[in-house]
């Protein structure tokens, strides 16, 4: 892989938590300011949250909601 390469490629950050909370809070902008800029920050809570930042889409994920099949 060339250099120009490496800078095109898309990392998902994924980030399963219960809920979003000050911890979550204060790191996202912290992820925001890396260096390497081609990415994204999935947050993955059990609930719905109003929480909006650059680059970060919010998937409510509730277990209970999720259905396995056999």
């Amino acid at each position: 892989m060339d250099k120009s390469t490496k800078h095109n490629i898309l990392v998902s950050i994924i980030i399963p938590i219960i809920e979003i909370n000050d911890y979550l809070v204060a790191s996202i902008p912290k992820i925001l300011k890396l260096k390497y800029q081609n990415f994204e920050i999935i947050v993955l809570p059990n609930n719905k949250s109003n929480h909006k930042w650059p680059k970060t889409r919010i998937v409510p994920h509730h277990p209970k909601h999720t259905q396995h099949t056999k």
